[in-house]
């Protein structure tokens, strides 16, 4: 058994350093979906009222933008088996096109403890995305693409499961954009840069709905005090998104549906039983042909720090 812990751990990394290199893709695919409470995590006891969680997210999208993501969540606990999670972001974009910052989206989603044993658990959740601000952040006037914007700018329904036993967790997830379009108005040969011709257009951009799956294995070192967690994370988008051309005609993106395939690391030091910090690293082994949402990323790294009580 030690032999499959280990292997499975090697196998992951050696998929990262091959991968991460060569392949300029999603790190998630995450409209935040992969990054929720009740669908990051596997199910583990609850022996705690509230949680308090400040992280950061460091990633590169399209044509390098650099996107630092900051977040603040919090989860109580309100009877036995139902919790109420939040989470609040905040992101900034720098690239060849300008710069950007400003709140992202408010998330709220229920969680509910179907089923708990000695070594098993299940969850349901459900609950929504609500943007704090538009996607229609311009420079000089003009709308930048959406990988500058701080939120797609739609409200979106969440729904999700996960299961562990033993080591291994399983999570599935949907979420379903309610927004028909949003306020982005970028036009990529109509930009006055030539440099906007590497981004695609998205004014009046439709995105469509993601259903999510991760398989991951936790594996105790240190007596415990340290987990380590590589785990695959598949994203299929449903259905290619849409946009209005220069003489106002819906047109598909060709290709923005599909399969992205993601692996993840979670590395989390428990200092004690109420503190803890986490480390999670995102690289592709698989992308959609085009990713006009802003998604796009070559890797995300982030680090959260966390406290029970």
């Amino acid at each position: 058994m030690k032999r499959l812990k280990y292997l499975v751990v090697l196998i992951t990394g050696v998929l990262f350093v091959s991968y991460g290199e060569e392949v300029q893709a999603q790190g998630c695919s995450d409209a935040g979906l992969c990054t929720i409470a009740g669908l990051k995590s596997v199910p583990t006891e609850v022996n705690y009222a509230n949680q308090l969680a400040l992280g950061f997210s460091l990633g590169q999208g399209d044509q390098s933008v650099s996107i630092l993501t900051a977040y603040l969540s919090y989860e109580r606990s309100l009877m036995d088996r139902l919790s109420l999670a939040s989470k609040l972001t905040f992101a900034s974009a720098d690239g060849e096109l300008g710069s950007n910052s400003g709140l992202g989206d408010l998330y709220a989603n229920f969680i509910y403890t179907a089923h708990e044993t000695d070594d098993s658990r299940f969850l349901l959740s459900a609950g929504a995305k609500v943007p704090l601000g538009k996607s229609d952040a311009s420079d000089e006037e003009v709308s930048l693409p959406m990988v500058y914007q701080s939120s797609l700018g739609t409200f979106d329904l969440i729904f999700g499961a996960a299961y562990a036993t033993g080591r291994w967790g399983i999570n599935l997830g949907y979420q379903q954009p309610l927004t028909s379009e949003i306020d982005n108005t970028f036009l990529a040969d109509e930009y006055p840069d030539v440099e906007a011709l590497g981004y695609l257009s998205t004014n009046g951009f439709t995105r469509k709905a993601d259903v999510l799956a991760r398989v991951s294995y936790s594996l105790p070192l240190a007596d415990g005090r340290v987990i380590l967690r590589p785990s695959i994370l598949p994203i299929y988008h449903i259905a290619n998104d849409t946009y209005f051309d220069n003489a106002g005609i819906e047109q598909e993106i060709d290709g923005s549906s599909g399969l992205t395939l993601n692996g993840n690391l979670f590395a989390v030091y428990q200092f004690n039983e109420a503190h803890s910090l986490e480390l999670s690293l995102g690289s592709p082994f698989q992308t959609r042909g085009a990713r006009p949402d802003g998604l796009t990323r070559e890797f995300v790294a982030a680090l959260e720090y966390s406290i029970q009580f």
